[in-house]
C-alpha cells in the first residue's frame, strides 16, 4: 500500500469511529431525557397525523404565564427519542390568558410534539395545545424548516 491509501483508510476508520460515539451519545441522551420526561408531571404531547409540507402555528393556552421546550419525537437508525428545538414563554392576552404561539414546520408525516413546562400542572386544569393551519396570530417563536425538509 502506497502512502494515499494508508491515509485514506486512517480517515475512514477516523470518521466511522466519530459517528459511533456520536450515535452513542445520542441514545445515552435520548435515554435519560425520556425517563425524566416521561416520569415529569410537565409535560404535554400533540399527535399531529400528518398532511402536506406547510408552516403552521401551534397555540398552547393556559391560565398562567408559563415557558416551554419545544420538541418532537426523533428516530435515528432505531432510536427513539424526544428532539427539543425551541423554546418560547408565554405572553398575556386581552382575555387574561397567557398563549404561546409557534410557528413551526409540519411535514406530511406523521409526528408527536412534547412540550415540557417549566411547572407541574394537573391534566383537567392544564394547557390546550391546538394546531391553526392559517395564520391568526403573531407567532411568538418561529422555526422554519431545514433545507432538506423542503426538498
Amino acid at each position: 500500500m502506497n502512502i494515499t491509501t494508508t491515509a485514506l483508510i486512517l480517515v475512514v476508520v477516523i470518521l466511522i469511529t466519530v459517528s459511533v460515539f456520536l450515535l452513542l451519545e445520542l441514545r445515552k441522551k435520548f435515554g435519560f431525557m425520556n425517563r425524566f420526561v416521561q416520569d415529569s408531571k410537565q409535560l404535554l404531547s400533540y399527535d399531529y397525523v400528518g398532511g402536506k409540507n406547510t408552516m403552521a402555528q401551534v397555540v398552547i393556552i393556559w391560565d398562567k404565564p408559563f415557558k416551554v421546550l419545544i420538541g418532537f419525537e426523533l428516530a435515528l437508525f432505531g432510536i427513539k427519542g424526544f428532539d427539543y428545538y425551541g423554546y418560547a414563554e408565554s405572553g398575556k392576552q386581552a382575555d387574561g390568558h397567557h398563549t404561546i404561539v409557534i410557528e413551526t414546520y409540519l411535514g406530511k408525516g406523521a409526528a408527536i410534539f412534547q412540550f415540557l413546562f417549566n411547572q407541574s400542572f394537573k391534566e383537567e386544569h392544564g394547557p390546550l395545545v391546538k394546531v391553526v393551519p392559517k395564520w391568526t396570530h403573531q407567532p411568538t417563536v418561529t422555526y422554519p424548516p431545514h433545507w432538506f425538509q423542503k426538498l
